[in-house]
């Protein structure tokens, strides 16, 4: 390669990777102003609850050593994450009509082995209100979206299927996965999946509306969080419980002591990894303390009240990153016969849209797993949105 071509190459790669630059640089203000908050308002921050920054290196993953994988690799990930929703399925079959599976009381904590008022999850027997105790399927919001991944992956896979038998064995899956999924009460991820499927067949099929995609996104973040402020705002104060047992309800209560802290620390927020403590002086039944102090059942009100003004808007700046890079990858027109790019690009879109609405209502980077995926596919996004740079690959 030749003087001019190195640096030619070398221009684009900086042009190229502005916004993994911009990326990094508000993540590394979320992160740091976080905890930064912390130190002054002091609060010590839960170290579990700093696994959704942490698990932010897998970006990394994402950006620069997904795309670098052959077709081989992605079959494996595919066959693996197959193996690993028929494994975790079967354990839910076995406890919702056995009461427990292989191995379950190694899963348990002390806490749930021997006190029977201990959390044990948020998954119920159908037809029930009898909750179900541990396993992999012990959270509705971790199940939510391990359904979405799947459902992703299997959309993705579809523009690689070239026979009718291969097709119908996609939707087969699908069936399964989606009458596990309404059945296992992750209703969430179940319509979720099912705007996100219908979302991008009308990208892939309708090239006009890809321009409309960062607009609609973004009207749907206010849209969600005004509802999210005024129904926390409009709960009453005095509340001890929620008023009622039906979602909006509970989700009301839990948004309302969002709000509390938000304006119990309104500058620099209460710090990153925080939320747990420092809600807990805002309820008036202690009782209550353990259940709805976890986290605000928002994941935006949540980096508002830990970040405050600065940490806020670098969240903000991060989701409208991820949202701006999903719209230019759809604008990017794929290489002749590369049928990988478009798999890639239409399996991370619905993850991530569907994570995205699922945001509202879930503080989903408290698990560790959750987060690891969402960060890493935030990274790939970044990398399908950029120009091509095949003619310039780095030694």
């Amino acid at each position: 390669m030749t003087l001019p071509r190195a640096w030619a190459c070398a221009v684009e790669g900086l042009k190229n990777r502005r916004w993994w630059a911009i990326f990094i640089l508000a993540l590394t203000v979320w992160i740091l102003e976080g905890l930064l908050a912390a130190l002054i308002q002091g609060n010590q921050p839960r170290v579990s609850h700093l696994y959704k920054a942490i698990l932010a290196l897998t970006a990394v993953v994402g950006y620069q050593v997904l795309p670098s994988f052959d077709s081989f690799f992605w079959r494996k990930l595919i066959l693996g994450a197959l193996l690993g929703a028929g494994i975790a399925s079967s354990a839910g079959y076995m406890q919702y009509n056995q009461g427990l599976f292989p191995m379950e009381r190694m899963l348990m904590s002390e806490a749930e082995k021997t006190d029977t008022r201990h959390y044990r999850g948020q998954l119920y027997i159908p037809g029930t209100h009898t909750k179900a105790a541990t396993g992999p399927l012990r959270n509705r919001i971790k199940t939510s979206v391990t359904l979405v991944w799947l459902f992703g992956l299997l959309a993705g896979l579809s523009l690689l299927a070239k026979t009718l038998a291969q097709r119908m064995g996609l939707l087969g899956l699908v069936g399964l996965a989606g009458v596990f999924s309404f059945y296992t009460f992750a209703k969430a991820g179940f319509w979720a999946s099912v705007l996100c499927l219908c979302g991008v067949l009308a990208l892939h099929w309708i090239p006009v509306f890809r321009k409309t995609l960062l607009g609609v996104l973004t009207l749907t973040f206010v849209l969600g969080m005004a509802f999210v402020i005024t129904t926390g705002a409009s709960y009453p104060a005095d509340a001890k419980v929620p008023l009622e047992a039906n979602k909006i309800s509970v989700r009301g209560f839990a948004w309302s002591h969002g709000l509390k802290v938000v304006q119990g620390y309104p500058l620099f927020g209460a710090g990153l990894g925080t939320y747990s403590r420092a809600s807990r002086e805002f309820f008036l039944e202690p009782e209550l303390a353990f259940s709805y102090t976890i986290n605000s059942h928002c994941q935006h009100l949540t980096a508002w009240a830990e970040g405050g003004l600065p940490g806020g808007a670098a969240w903000l700046s991060i989701v409208g990153l991820m949202l701006w890079a999903l719209q230019r990858s759809w604008l990017r027109e794929p290489l002749k016969g590369d049928s990988g790019f478009s798999a890639q690009r239409m399996a991370v879109t619905f993850i991530l849209v569907a994570v995205f609405l699922l945001s509202f209502v879930h503080d989903f980077l408290f698990h560790p797993s959750v987060a690891a995926l969402f960060w890493m596919l935030v990274g790939l996004a970044g990398k399908l949105a950029l120009k091509d740079e095949r003619d310039c690959h780095d030694s």
